[in-house]
């Protein structure tokens, strides 16, 4: 007998709950859970959450707890360039903390979560969820398959180019008003660099729900 090995991922929008992701060994995208920190992985219940947020505001900015450095980080940019040229926001600004200084709100979500873990006996799914969402009145939990894995990877790398000089910028912005371009600077208060990374500049996404519904069509489920 081997213990059970889930993974979580949170998300948080200010104000309101935070979302942790719990995905069972027999749940990931690919063998072993070797995706579940891929960009297949991460931008389906990042696009899950945004999909099914209340009133989704027509500019958000987002945190991320990781470095620049990741390779996952040229499709969700990606992603979010797609969102604003499909009129899902108008504005999104996508910040990444500073190596060394990667505290955030999901943080505290998962130290909550931790310290009743270690007073609490767990042998399903069912009863960590159930740990989860008692920790704490922020913490909810969601369980596989709420949500689907998509093949976003394929998608967006056939749409969009990575970022040239990624490492170096902390800060990006994303506007409707700049189809498939990206505004990054290397620090908040630094100056902008405007970058078009659309391959292809007859690629404009009009209609929201045609966008979506393509999308879903055309994208593939990785794990029956």
């Amino acid at each position: 007998m081997t213990l059970r090995e889930v993974q979580i991922f949170g998300f948080r929008k200010s104000g309101d709950k935070q979302l942790n992701f719990l995905i069972n060994e027999n749940e990931t995208p690919g063998k072993d859970g070797k995706m579940t920190h891929g960009p297949n992985a991460v931008l389906s219940m990042i696009d899950w959450a945004l999909e099914t947020t209340a009133n989704p505001s027509r500019l958000f900015i987002i945190h991320a707890d990781n470095c620049p450095g990741q390779n996952k980080n040229r499709y969700v940019i990606g992603y979010f360039l797609w969102r604003v040229m499909t009129s899902q926001q108008d504005t999104i600004e996508f910040l990444m903390q500073i190596p060394g200084h990667a505290r955030c709100h999901v943080d505290s979500g998962f130290a909550c979560v931790k310290k009743a873990y270690r007073r609490s006996d767990i042998d399903t799914m069912d009863e960590l969820a159930a740990v989860v969402d008692g920790s704490s009145s922020t913490n909810a939990a969601v369980r596989y398959p709420a949500w689907c894995w998509r093949n976003w990877k394929s998608f967006l790398g056939e749409h969009y180019n990575a970022l040239p000089g990624m490492r170096k910028y902390q800060y990006f912005r994303m506007s409707s008003a700049y189809p498939g371009v990206v505004m990054a600077k290397t620090c908040s208060d630094g100056e902008e660099t405007s970058l078009c990374l659309l391959k292809n500049p007859g690629f404009l996404c009009t209609n929201s729900a045609a966008a979506r519904s393509w999308i879903i069509c055309s994208t593939v489920r990785l794990l029956a």
